[in-house]
């Protein structure tokens, strides 16, 4: 490229020996790019392009609309590039007089612009209906896929379109009816469960996490686990943490009969802190359904984190992470619409500083 051209976000390159259409910016995307598992290559030996989505693009130029199919998503690429040998497959022309060239179809111009230093630019902006869609979309990205009556109640915006994501990653099996006294009061009655193993491991390691979920309020707290065995030790220290946030003691803990729960150090810490160690039924999880629940929340928000991202698959415990955080900040239903957050810790949610799980962040 000239270095007389400065590349630009609205901008476009036609490039003859571009494989695909390519975009260094969300924006002009109709959807999220799904990941995909194309290889890229630039003339430069050194030069690596991260991975990459794919999806539809929408772009406006005078007045003119184009939708550009099997667009490629490359968040490193230096420049918006247009490619030529795509163009000609939707049997689109490109004529050029002077230092003026055009996009044909048809015989009829849909797009017009200048050549810029011996390259083909065309500026462009984004349909207001795309904008707006994206707008309506943002919220249901940050807050990790909810269903809409949760946007609705915190007064913020629908998505206009059917989300991809929810499709293929939420699960639709129904979750277990309740088994267990009702808990008027935070720490009246905790339940825990263990999920894992987990492959690849997460970044840092770890196979499992211990799911900590307060009956009374909700609210959710997750440790990873490198192996089972730390079971008993992060219980303990988040048991600690939990009595002097809410000022009061467990009273009751459910769980279910694994080797993790059912041993001499649990026996012990419940006779020396007085609460009751409850235990379902062998091989019926519907007993510690509380527990369950929790985790299909967990799982399928952090599946939908990750689906839209495309980080790669040892960022579950990222996504893990976020999404107990996610659903502590919204309300629920079964709790008069508060969000296991306040009923926690008696003060509202703060939704501003939000952003998509996965976007690059500078530090």
């Amino acid at each position: 490229m000239p270095a007389l051209l400065q590349p630009r976000e609205d901008q476009l390159i036609l490039d003859c020996g571009a494989s695909h259409h390519m975009f260094n910016s969300l924006k002009p995307f109709v959807n999220t790019p799904k990941g995909t598992s194309i290889h890229m290559a630039t003339g430069d030996a050194n030069s690596k392009l991260s991975e990459v989505g794919i999806g539809s693009v929408k772009i406006l130029n005078h007045n003119n609309t184009l939708t550009l199919k099997e667009c490629l998503y490359v968040p490193n690429l230096k420049c918006n590039l247009i490619s030529l040998l795509e163009l000609f497959k939707e049997q689109l022309t490109v004529n050029r007089k002077d230092n003026f060239f055009s996009l044909n179809s048809n015989g009829k111009v849909i797009m017009h612009s200048k050549i810029i230093n011996k390259l083909m630019v065309i500026n462009y902006t984004i349909p207001k209906t795309l904008l707006t869609n994206q707008i309506n979309n943002l919220w249901h990205d940050r807050l990790g896929n909810p269903r809409d009556s949760v946007l609705k109640q915190l007064g913020l915006p629908t998505p206009q379109d059917n989300c991809l994501v929810c499709k293929t990653d939420k699960a639709h099996k129904q979750p277990f009816n309740s088994h267990f006294e009702p808990a008027p009061s935070t720490l009246d009655c905790v339940h825990i469960d263990v999920v894992g193993t987990i492959n690849p491991p997460s970044v840092l390691g770890k196979h499992d996490f211990l799911t900590i979920v307060d009956q009374s309020s909700s609210y959710k707290i997750v440790k990873f686990l490198q192996k089972k065995s730390e079971v008993f030790e992060k219980f303990q220290a988040t048991k600690i943490v939990m009595e002097n946030t809410q000022d009061k003691k467990l009273k009751k803990l459910l769980s279910d009969r694994g080797g993790e729960f059912l041993n001499n150090e649990f026996k012990k810490l419940s006779n020396e802190c007085g609460f009751i160690h409850i235990f379902s039924p062998p091989e019926t999880p519907q007993h510690n359904a509380f527990a369950e629940r929790a985790n299909q929340t967990i799982l399928e928000k952090a599946c939908c984190l990750l689906g839209g991202s495309n980080l790669p698959a040892n960022f579950w415990a990222d996504a893990v992470n976020t999404a107990v955080l996610l659903s502590n900040l919204s309300p629920t239903a079964s709790r008069k619409n508060h969000s296991p957050h306040f009923l926690w810790t008696n003060t509202p949610a703060r939704l501003t500083r939000l952003r998509k799980f996965g976007f690059r962040a500078v530090v």
